[in-house]
C-alpha cells in the first residue's frame, strides 16, 4: 500500500519506494495515479502553542524532565491560589 509505506517512512519517497521494491519514478507514477500529493505521510510538527500547552500539562502532572534529566518544579500562578 503506497499510503502506508509513505506514512511508515515519514513521507520519504526513496525509502517508501525501496520498501515497496520499486523505483522512485514508479512510486511517483503510482502517487499521481492515486491522487497522493508529494509530502503525504510527513508528520507535522506541533505549533508553538500546542507544544507549550503539552509542556504545561506535563509540568502540572509533575512528570516533565528538564533537558538535563532532572525533574522541574512549577509554581501555580493561577489567580486565587
Amino acid at each position: 500500500n503506497v499510503r502506508l509505506a509513505l506514512k511508515q517512512t515519514n513521507g520519504n519517497v526513496a525509502k517508501a519506494a525501496n520498501m515497496l521494491e520499486v523505483s522512485r519514478k514508479t512510486l511517483y507514477v503510482w502517487m499521481s495515479k492515486h491522487g497522493i500529493e508529494k509530502g503525504f505521510g510527513k508528520r507535522k510538527r506541533a505549533s508553538n502553542d500546542e507544544s507549550l500547552l503539552a509542556l504545561n500539562l506535563q509540568f502540572r502532572a509533575g512528570g516533565a524532565k528538564t533537558s538535563g534529566g532532572s525533574y522541574a518544579t512549577t509554581t501555580n500562578y493561577d489567580a486565587g491560589t
